[in-house]
């Protein structure tokens, strides 16, 4: 449980730190998750435990080193060392308690050495800084920072930018909240604080008189059962935390800016463009001539066009007019091609246009067929060629002073070189500085958002927001305000991310990217910890508004997420709502790589939730484990390593400890071996394996249990609460008492038992093994002393298990029996079997144990001097109608006939008695007593 609250860098949850991942980070926040973003961030609330390291490869490289820097950053959340080294030379990785850095280029390592031995280690965190070359070259030299406790984690990740490593290190605690955490209700004991019988004195008479009502105590208590028993849990109502959700993350490509369409290939031509003047025909016979030829092409007669325009050069030759009358043809051409939509006609006539574009001085006349080619290869998609047009035009513009036109072109080569993800050709554009004097800033700004963000590069993104948002007024761009709030996010800052999606979605909600902007919000709002039932209204909204298929895939998945796997207590109505686990067609279709995992994720996680270990196990094991990256396969594992905690438990539970042991020799090493320690599943196959009578088996894993106890325990993923949640030295001791217990060693166990100290004693439940030992000792005076102590006083992160249970409550009884404590006896029985009615009871021990103290509570008010035989009769009756097969049934017969014999019941009594006599299975002395009874009651003194 959460106890402190510790800060973190930024990066993904458990599990998924790929290609330079940030965390989630926000200045309240406790969660964190899976993201495949681009930058690592400070995380400021939050830790776990990261169950992997990250390798780089480890080349050879002849290169000579130059200085290198390296200094240390001490945070509120951890420590940090920047070492700027080349990536390509060096191996960082993490064992146990030790970071190796490894490389085989010796210069380097003379050089890390000489840096690094005039740094003062933080103790703490270190406890030692060692170099070894000693089998260089066989072996890379090795600079090692020796940790100063297991439970420091580190993170390390390099920056491309800086060519600098940086290793971030933090000590690995649990998970602290935000909101105040409601205490845990207290345990209600198993016999409502039975209170052991005291010495009355006489000042304190009242009090003692107060403390010793244990009959008023017992009746108050409705179900004094409920807490001891391990299998009856009740969750607190609520809600997980964010990572049991829908929890990877990852990108959202940046949004390009949108160009608008310049000409409507559909219905215009190059000649729309530009002004056809008519000629002075009257001048002479080249002018009669044109002007025939342009009426000729306004009456749109192509066939007597063509013609007129070959009869000229026939005439005339290729003279000043060419350009015009190659111009016409072009546009005779795409003018008739509207209709045919011949692929053929059209690029014979963007051939001639071309040319035209390469040899005509006639700026207007270039511009035309500019912006006419530009349209045609934009439309086709063809960046390359559009953006050659484009170039084309930017300098005939500018050499114009055509403003207007100069920055139509800017724009499309812009749109080109985003489109062809030349980012840093846009950045080099956008500093020319013509361009930032012509460029509305807007426009400069989008663009410049959209290539920082398509690298990954989110600080930059951020600044440029930053830098200018006081002068970003009226309608801002939709690009500036969907890549500034997806850097936001990915950054960890998501309020302002909210703030920025919205005002997008407000704006733009007709832009293909708005469903991603109202996603994001949701995700943020979850994030944050904002109230529930918003971020369900907001999952659902996403999903409800969005046109796009993947996209609506993804808000089914992340609705489901909260509705599915954080919620603790599963309804019928909430597992209604798998039916979103269906896809449509077109959401089949648009499945993405890390939709597909997502849904992997989730659909595991809800079987888990629901308590469907089985179903859970094999549902991962058709999970392409293998085929995932490292990180990202560690969050299955765990989960898995969770699955078959449930499992061993559950069978463990259920007394079935072949399965329990079975289930672990199986799926120990695919899943419980790749995460952190779950101890208590290693004190369940140990105990398994001594209820087993397997005692060397179980010495071997008492051996491989101890040790354990320098490794870190695995605090996330915990869907099954610990009935053990203890130090591992403690379960250690326990499964050693446990032994003395099963080799009926009490002295060795007495001994053991004495020498613990109070917090160890509270921690192993003392008073449940002292009251075993003492019981089995004959001290059954102190036995029941230590028995009532454990039940009113129940350790609730140490429950007993079902089968100590029934011992307890059988042992309990029989110490009060034995001790001739009779009235307490019946109270107290009375209460349990009324308890363990209310629960369905199926294990052996338990059944046993209920049956066990039954009998004795009759035989105690047989035994007891207050004649109380209709309760007696009662009490008899009821257990021949459970148990009519029992060791006690004769006995209990032969009480139950004389019981109606005293109730005045003689006719059935007698029935019963003789019914005895005639069975040849009923010992021979209960038939004696049965015609003794009989005989009396024929004297007339039997009643």
């Amino acid at each position: 449980m959460p106890t402190s609250k510790k800060f973190l860098f930024s990066g993904p949850d458990i599990c998924t730190i790929e290609r330079g991942v940030g965390f989630i980070r926000k200045m309240n926040h406790p969660f964190y998750d899976l993201l495949e973003t681009g930058s690592f961030k400070i995380m400021q609330h939050h830790l776990f435990k990261i169950l992997t390291m990250i390798f780089v490869l480890l080349t050879l490289c002849s290169s000579r080193v130059s200085a290198q820097t390296i200094y240390q950053e001490s945070f509120s959340t951890h420590h940090r060392w920047n070492i700027k080294i080349p990536r390509e030379q060096v191996l960082v990785k993490k064992d146990d308690n030790e970071i190796k850095i490894q490389t085989l280029n010796i210069e380097l390592f003379n050089k890390l050495a000489d840096d690094l031995s005039k740094v003062s280690l933080d103790k703490g965190y270190f406890s030692d800084l060692k170099f070894n070359r000693e089998q260089y070259p066989q072996e890379p030299a090795t600079v090692s920072f020796i940790l100063s406790n297991p439970n420091i984690e580190m993170f390390s990740f390099y920056q491309d930018k800086d060519k600098k490593y940086i290793l971030d290190f933090w000590k690995n605690e649990e998970v602290s909240f935000d909101e105040p955490i409601k205490k845990k209700e207290v345990q209600k004991p198993l016999l409502a604080k039975i209170t052991k019988p005291v010495k009355a004195n006489k000042k304190d008479s009242k009090k003692q008189e107060k403390k010793i009502n244990y009959n008023k105590e017992l009746s108050e208590n409705k179900n004094p059962l409920s807490s001891i028993i391990a299998t009856k849990k009740v969750e607190s109502k609520g809600y997980r935390d964010f990572r049991y959700g829908a929890s990877f993350i990852w990108d959202y490509r940046p949004l390009r800016p949108t160009l608008e369409q310049d000409v409507n290939l559909k219905s215009k031509i190059p000649a729309s463009l530009y002004k056809i003047k008519d000629r002075e025909y009257d001048k002479d016979e080249k002018e009669a001539h044109m002007q025939l030829t342009i009426n000729l092409f306004r009456k749109e007669k192509w066939g007597l066009l063509a013609k007129s325009v070959k009869l000229y050069e026939t005439k005339f030759g290729k003279d000043s007019n060419h350009e015009l009358n190659e111009f016409l043809k072009a546009n005779s051409l795409l003018k008739k091609n509207l209709k045919e939509q011949n692929k053929g006609v059209a690029a014979s006539a963007y051939n001639i246009l071309n040319n035209l574009l390469e040899t005509s001085t006639n700026y207007e006349l270039k511009k035309a067929i500019g912006r006419y080619l530009i349209q045609a290869s934009l439309d086709r998609d063809n960046y390359i060629e559009s953006l050659s047009f484009a170039r084309k035009l930017f300098f005939e513009s500018k050499e114009e002073f055509d403003k207007e036109m100069t920055i139509y072109s800017s724009r499309v080569i812009l749109h080109c070189l985003a489109s062809l993800k030349q980012n840093d050709k846009i950045n080099e554009f956008l500093e020319d500085k013509y361009i930032k004097k012509i460029l509305p800033q807007q426009i400069g700004h989008s663009y410049s958002s959209f290539a920082l963000l398509e690298v990954g590069d989110t600080e930059k993104v951020i600044e440029l927001y930053e830098s200018r948002k006081k002068g970003l007024v009226g309608i801002i761009e939709p690009a500036i305000l969907f890549n500034t709030a997806e850097a936001y996010f990915r950054n960890s800052q998501y309020e302002k991310s909210i703030t920025l999606f919205d005002s997008f979605v407000k704006e733009y909600s007709y832009l293909n990217k708005a469903p991603h902007a109202r996603l994001r919000i949701a995700l943020s709002y979850e994030v944050l910890e904002k109230p529930i039932k918003k971020v369900v209204k907001l999952y659902k909204d996403a999903l409800d508004r969005s046109p796009d298929d993947q996209i609506r895939y993804e808000a089914k998945l992340r609705y489901l997420g909260v509705e599915l796997l954080r919620k603790q207590e599963l309804a019928k109505t909430d597992l209604e709502k798998e039916i979103f686990f269906e896809m449509s067609p077109g959401e089949r279709k648009s499945v993405s790589k890390e939709l597909k995992k997502l849904l992997w994720l989730v659909r595991l996680r809800t079987y888990i939730n629901k308590k469907q270990y089985s179903k859970g196990l094999t549902y991962l094991s058709s999970i392409p484990l293998n085929s995932l990256k490292p990180l990202r396969r560690q969050v299955f594992q765990a989960d898995g390593a969770e699955i078959i905690y449930g499992l061993i438990n559950e069978a463990h539970a259920k007394e079935n400890f072949s399965k329990a042991i079975k289930l672990w020799k199986t799926y120990h090493d695919i899943y419980d071996n790749k995460v952190a320690i779950n101890p208590h599943i290693n004190f369940l196959v140990a105990d398994s394996y001594l209820k087993l009578g397997l005692v060397k088996s179980f010495d071997e894993t008492l051996e491989n249990f101890q040790g354990l106890k320098s490794y870190a325990t695995r605090v996330f993923p915990a869907w099954i609460k610990r009935n053990k949640d203890i130090q591992i030295t403690n379960m250690l001791k326990e499964l050693i008492l446990i032994r003395h217990l099963n080799k009926k060693q009490w002295d060795l166990a007495s001994t053991m038992l004495e020498k613990l100290n109070n917090e160890d004693k509270k921690e192993i439940n003392y008073s449940y093994y002292r009251g075993i030992v003492d019981f089995e000792q004959n001290k059954h005076k102190q036995a029941a002393d230590s028995f009532e102590n454990m039940l009113i006083d129940p350790n609730a992160k140490n429950q007993l298990d079902m089968a100590q249970l029934a011992n307890l409550i059988t042992k309990y009884v029989e110490s009060l029996h034995k001790t001739s404590q009779t009235e307490r006896l019946v109270k107290t029985v009375k209460a349990i079997i009324k308890d363990l009615d209310r629960e369905e009871v199926k294990l052996e021990s338990l059944k046993n144990a209920k049956k066990r103290i039954h009998y004795l509570l009759i035989e105690n008010l047989y035994a007891s001097k207050q004649e109380n035989y209709p309760q007696l009769e009662e009490n008899a009756q009821s257990f021949l109608n459970n148990y009519k097969k029992s060791e006690y049934a004769d006995r209990v017969k032969y009480i139950y006939g004389l019981a109606m014999i005293k109730n005045l019941k003689v006719e059935q009594g007698s029935e019963v008695l003789n019914s005895m006599i005639s069975d040849k299975d009923v010992p021979g002395y209960l038939k004696e007593m049965a015609k003794t009874e009989l005989s009396a009651i024929k004297l007339g003194v039997g009643i």
